[in-house]
């Protein structure tokens, strides 16, 4: 339906030219219809569209409706009323991780779909634990399975715990290896030798990417930002109305456990969570860096541990970056063929709790117009910076033989000395 925003004016920032910003003030009444602004002397229209759009969103109530972390990474999820937020997500999201025993390379449901079954169960005094309070020494974390006798883990590894060379997609670094009574479980439960293995960093501040215990977020996305054993970022968000939206068109639906989001919110219609971008959720502010890329993992039957072909086959359809226009508009070419569903996010204050049934507050938007223009205003990674002006009049036009004119020189200079 129709919706219609009445505004005396408004403050406008915009970009104009590639490092330059304009502020406007553009005097309103102005009619949001399906997405477009109608205004006789209005000529920014594009510019204003996305500002608008945030304040649709504020009109509708977007609440949480439910809360999720992983403890295990590729194991069951744990739903929760509220979740204390932290440098690298929800407390305890995704701080453990199964291991191949020789090489260190993480497990999980891509090729082991049984680490579905592996339900983890949080002591009481972290289901209840409030921002900022410390918790009670002693806690063990339980994990079940079929066929297996429950096993308890220790929340936090000893002083003494052996370092284990671990491999994280791009990220190799240390971890805390988590003892031989959970390795001896988790292998005989996999069948193969395995070892569970505990985040050893300790998050906060900058420097992560620096810090070898540490795992820092893809730079190109979020610079200063840090995660555990999640795939790429702290927390993803999905919305009900995309879930729905994307239901409509599959023969049989799938559960929202399918996606392993952190954040589940309704009352937004389906795939209106593309557009966020800068958003509070019970005062705790939060940023969407990237639309979440789906894998094989969604597939799997999360009761029946079975891999199929469905959401994948169906998101194919419409949900890559070529039929969104991202992959083109960022000039991103991997994303041509990848499908996306939810948005990762980042907080640049990670603290506070976040709780089910509190209003998501839209403060900004992209713009999800289909034409180039709104399309460049979508994905982007961030810019790497350029190199030093020197360096870069020695590369430009082709001219490498001077660099490796210099490096010559040097070779002979430190051989001379050598030889002296």
């Amino acid at each position: 339906p129709a919706c219609q925003l009445s505004c005396s004016s408004l403050n406008l920032t915009s970009l104009k030219g590639p490092s330059r910003f304009v502020r406007a003030t553009v005097n309103l009444p102005a009619v949001l219809r399906r997405g477009a602004i109608h205004h006789q002397s209005l000529s920014v229209e594009r510019r204003v569209k996305s500002v608008c759009l945030g304040a649709m969103a504020q009109r509708e109530t977007v609440t949480v409706s439910s809360l999720h972390v992983y403890p295990v990474k590729s194991c069951a999820g744990v739903e929760l009323q509220q979740a204390r937020v932290t440098p690298t997500g929800f407390l305890l999201d995704r701080v453990w991780m199964v291991v191949m025993e020789e090489t260190g390379r993480f497990v999980s449901q891509r090729k082991e779909p049984t680490l579905a079954l592996v339900q983890p169960v949080l002591p009481q005094e972290v289901v209840d634990a409030q921002a900022g309070a410390p918790l009670p020494q002693g806690l063990s974390l339980t994990l079940t399975a079929p066929g297996m006798s429950p096993l308890k883990v220790p929340l936090e590894a000893s002083r003494d715990s052996p370092r284990r060379q671990c491999i994280c997609w791009e990220w190799t670094g240390p971890a805390a290896d988590a003892g031989d009574e959970a390795a001896a479980w988790l292998s005989d439960y996999l069948g193969k030798p395995v070892r569970l293995v505990r985040y050893a960093g300790r998050a906060g501040g900058k420097g992560a990417a620096q810090d070898a215990l540490r795992r820092a977020t893809d730079a190109d996305w979020a610079p200063e930002s840090e995660t555990a054993f999640a795939d790429g970022f702290p927390f993803l968000l999905i919305g009900e109305g995309s879930l729905k939206k994307l239901n409509e068109g599959m023969a049989e639906p799938v559960p929202m456990n399918r996606f392993r989001p952190n954040i589940v919110v309704s009352g937004a219609p389906g795939w209106t969570e593309d557009a966020w971008r800068h958003l509070s959720i019970g005062g705790v502010a939060f940023e969407a860096v990237k639309p979440c890329s789906r894998c094989k993992e969604t597939t799997v039957d999360q009761e029946k541990a079975t891999f199929g072909e469905e959401p994948l086959q169906t998101l194919r359809t419409f949900r890559t970056g070529t039929q969104l226009g991202w992959a083109e508009a960022g000039g991103l070419r991997s994303w041509k063929h990848e499908v996306f569903f939810g948005q990762n996010l980042i907080t640049p204050v990670p603290e506070g709790t976040v709780k089910v049934g509190q209003t998501v507050e839209v403060a900004t938007t992209r713009d999800t117009s289909t034409t180039s223009e709104g399309r460049a205003l979508l994905w982007q990674p961030i810019p790497v910076p350029p190199p030093p002006a020197g360096l870069a009049l020695a590369l430009r036009g082709g001219q490498t033989w001077l660099l490796a004119a210099l490096g010559a020189v040097l070779v002979a200079l430190l051989l001379q000395r050598y030889m002296t």
